[in-house]
């Protein structure tokens, strides 16, 4: 091929990065261990399955005792060029409510105090109010539990959170 063909086919980065992506999901993908060849669409298609199941399973259970709460804010995938809102409420994060069961414990030799994590759940939260919080926590923890969590406003009203201090100081 000699370059003008090349800039021809590719005048961009764009054209020849999918120029790439048709060619793998076409010849596949080879192991560098085994060689063995795998379609691209059907490691993309088992990863969701894994996904979905995992998924499944956590919604065979709900957390219990103690339970630690809090938001964090994950990146989503945008079209590029697109200028979107900045901070809280941003359409290029997405509020995920992180929630974990933990047990108090103690060494009996020292004394020291500690905690151990049994489950822990990831649910996106709908918005960004204490509605969309007190969802989560209905759907995922059970209504013993008591709920820490620090001092975001979200929380404030919320009817289910009893604010402590932060949770890092649990």
């Amino acid at each position: 091929m000699t370059i003008l063909r090349f800039l021809e086919q590719f005048p961009d980065e764009h054209s020849c990065r999918e120029h790439f992506r048709q060619q793998r999901e076409h010849v596949g993908i080879n192991c560098k261990k085994c060689g063995c060849k795998k379609r691209y669409a059907t490691v993309w298609s088992l990863m969701h399955r894994i996904r979905n199941a995992m998924g499944n399973r956590d919604a065979l259970y709900t957390l219990k005792g103690e339970v630690e709460f809090d938001e964090a804010y994950f990146e989503k995938a945008t079209p590029q060029g697109i200028r979107l809102k900045r901070g809280k409420g941003s359409q290029r994060q997405q509020n995920v409510a992180v929630m974990a069961e933990s047990t108090p414990l103690q060494d009996i030799n020292t004394g020291k105090q500690s905690k151990h994590c049994r489950y822990f759940k990831m649910k996106v939260v709908k918005g960004h109010s204490s509605e969309g919080i007190d969802e989560v926590v209905e759907e995922n923890i059970d209504e013993r539990a008591i709920v820490f969590s620090d001092q975001s406003n979200t929380y404030l009203l919320s009817k289910h959170i009893r604010l402590c201090g932060s949770t890092h100081d649990l």
